[in-house]
């Protein structure tokens, strides 16, 4: 097992370690699960050398949340729009302020940050994301199943990048967060759901959740022998960011086992 504390960009590049092969993650294995192995090369950054990566302004909101409860906000860079002002004009000799991201200044800062791969916020984007982190780390010290469990780094490590053979195939993981002992991996996320029930039916297995809990274990349990309590941090994305925990059941676990399987036997023997 390798074990690597690198930048996320890094990761979805498949640029782990030089030299190595390309190896398969979670998202690309449901991508398997359909089928079109050319549709999965398109898409693997490796294979594929004419890949986009992601797009910044989609995945930023997730980002700085995950590096705000996780990291405390290293990643994260606050940028005040007074600072960033137009060129002067007749009516505004002095430029005029930006209010948000709808200057070429500021914009010309949001995209210096995201290009040394950080992540830029407004202050009151970053207000925000402190009341949502609070909450989330108010409901993981209530959690009584968590037997004093946090997210800090005395507990365990957040954002780590493992590659390791399972069944045959050269797999990446990237855990939210996996404990020192490698028996507690929770995984964070925001949702638009109105309860743990609505989560469950609407959205768990609709965006792989399931799958992705499996995949993860399976590869952490090849190397230690035994599956980490994996489990799924849901925070609302509304205020008060009221939090719950999510844990697959076994017949969703027995289910997921099985397209693991299978997408791991699909890529074998592509």
């Amino acid at each position: 097992m390798t074990i690597l504390q690198i930048p996320a960009a890094q990761y979805h590049a498949d640029l782990c370690v030089p030299g190595m092969a390309p190896t398969l993650s979670s998202h690309l294995a449901r991508e398997v699960l359909v089928g079109n192995m050319r549709h999965v090369w398109l898409k693997h950054s490796r294979l594929n050398p004419k890949h986009a990566s992601q797009n910044e302004e989609k995945f930023r909101a997730g980002r700085a949340l995950h590096s705000m409860v996780l990291e405390g906000g290293a990643d994260i860079v606050q940028v005040a729009p007074e600072e960033y002002r137009t060129e002067p004009t007749k009516a505004e000799p002095n430029g005029k302020a930006a209010t948000g991201w709808n200057n070429k200044a500021i914009k010309a800062r949001r995209d210096e940050i995201e290009a040394a791969g950080r992540i830029p916020m407004l202050p009151d984007e970053y207000s925000e994301l402190e009341h949502k982190a609070c909450a989330v780390h108010e409901a993981v010290a209530r959690e009584p199943d968590l037997c004093g469990m946090r997210l800090m780094p005395e507990f365990g490590n957040a954002e780590q990048t493992i590659i390791t053979e399972v069944d045959g195939v050269l797999v990446r993981i990237r855990p939210d967060f996996l404990s020192h002992d490698f028996c507690w991996m929770p995984d964070l996320k925001s949702a638009a759901t109105l309860s743990p029930d609505h989560f469950i039916k609407r959205q768990m297995i609709q965006l792989g959740y399931d799958f992705q809990l499996e995949f993860y274990s399976r590869t952490i349990q090849v190397e230690t022998g035994a599956r980490p309590d994996a489990m799924l941090i849901v925070m609302q994305d509304f205020y008060p960011y009221s939090t719950f925990f999510v844990r697959p059941s076994q017949a969703m676990q027995a289910i997921a086992k099985v397209k693991v399987d299978r997408a791991l036997q699909m890529w074998r023997e592509a």
